[in-house]
């Protein structure tokens, strides 16, 4: 999970979050109010160069089997 608190980023500040998914690749931009949920484990993912201080809040939810 990634909460991100950036106030007014813009497409030109970078710092995306890649998620690539087969033919379905999506890039989410870290704007304030933005969480996203995925399985890190499972999802090939990175954060694209970024231009500005980036912030966020990252969290794994994990259980014992």
């Amino acid at each position: 999970m990634i909460s991100y608190l950036n106030a007014d980023w813009k497409e030109a500040d970078g710092g995306q979050l890649m998620v690539y998914q087969n033919y379905n690749n999506q890039k989410i931009a870290p704007e304030q109010g933005t969480t996203v949920f995925f399985k890190s484990n499972e999802l090939q993912h990175e954060v694209l160069v970024t231009q500005q201080q980036r912030m966020s809040i990252a969290g794994w939810l994990k259980r014992d089997n």
